[in-house]
């Protein structure tokens, strides 16, 4: 078995069949608040806020489809403050204290590709990837399902909804 899981790079290998994966970059900041107790997680339209033990709040993400750049740009990290201080004003006067890009997987419908490829040049090729968002949240469900699949088991039903090639010959909208 082969098993496409290379993230935001899962649409570079094998060029032939490569599956319609692009990465995506979020932008996310985190400011310094020694001085803030903030003690809960803000979701809003425009930024989610995320306090952390170490003395952090961590706020993001962009979504953006400019394929590996990974740089922090002057528009995202506005665009990020001012969601989060308009959700809460007084983060205003806390120091940014880092910022970092990465890029997510991402597919034209948002799923993941798990499973295997029925119409691929090479034999026994699955995929676990496109999670774009959801990594860290579907990496359980995935590793289990993928595990089944390498020892022999049937392909459950419910993957047909996240088979890679739901998406032969089609291409991201620009």
């Amino acid at each position: 078995m082969i098993i496409n899981a290379a993230g935001c790079w899962s649409g570079l290998v094998n060029a032939p069949n490569c599956p319609p994966v692009q990465p995506v970059r979020g932008q996310m900041l985190a400011l310094d608040s020694v001085s803030e107790d903030l003690g809960f997680v803000v979701h809003t339209p425009h930024a989610y806020i995320v306090p952390r033990r170490d003395g952090r709040i961590i706020v993001g993400s962009t979504t953006e489809r400019v394929g590996f750049d990974k740089s922090n740009t002057a528009a995202g990290v506005k665009g990020l403050l001012s969601g989060a201080i308009q959700a809460i004003p007084r983060l205003e006067s806390l120091p940014i204290k880092e910022l970092w890009a990465g890029l997510r997987p991402g597919t034209p419908d948002g799923l993941p590709l798990l499973g295997p490829a029925q119409k691929s040049a090479i034999q026994n090729l699955l995929f676990a990837t496109g999670h774009y968002r959801n990594g860290i949240l579907l990496a359980p469900i995935t590793a289990k399902v993928i595990s089944d699949i390498i020892q022999g088991q049937p392909v459950p039903d419910f993957l047909k909804a996240y088979a890679p090639d739901r998406f032969r010959r089609q291409t991201f909208a620009s």
